[in-house]
């Protein structure tokens, strides 16, 4: 693509780049990634996840989480799980193995999960249990 036509595609929010490389394309980022991504922090969804009650909390997070899944498909996006609580990091694999494990879901080739480098971090420079 010309310079000159670089900017009639940006104030179209890319609808004319991705017209012009096809339909297919047209529903991936530069023809690789879903243009919908969706991040979800799992204990903004279920306040009262505790470590202490592990599946209750997971069992809420995917009351939750199930349903935005279901959108984000729909919309053939992409869902990333972001795990920012060190202290819910077992909680949160938990609900992610979970909803990857689900018969409705297990199949959908756009999900992913974030860690924090920190959250592993800490555990191996003090050899902490988890």
């Amino acid at each position: 693509m010309e310079p000159e036509q670089l900017e009639p595609c940006i104030q179209d929010g890319g609808r004319r780049f991705f017209a012009d490389i096809g339909d297919e394309a047209a529903e991936l980022d530069w023809g690789h990634a879903p243009r919908v991504n969706v991040s979800v922090k799992p204990s903004a969804l279920y306040s009262q996840a505790d470590p202490a009650d592990f599946e209750g909390s997971v069992t809420g997070i995917l009351a939750r989480l199930k349903p935005v899944h279901r959108k984000v498909i729909e919309l053939g996006g992409y869902l990333c799980v972001d795990m920012e609580m060190r202290r819910l990091k077992n909680i949160t694999l938990g609900a992610f193995r979970r909803l990857r494990s689900d018969p409705e879901f297990r199949n959908y080739p756009h999900p992913g999960l974030a860690v924090p480098v920190c959250t592993f971090a800490r555990r191996t420079a003090t050899s902490e249990p988890s």
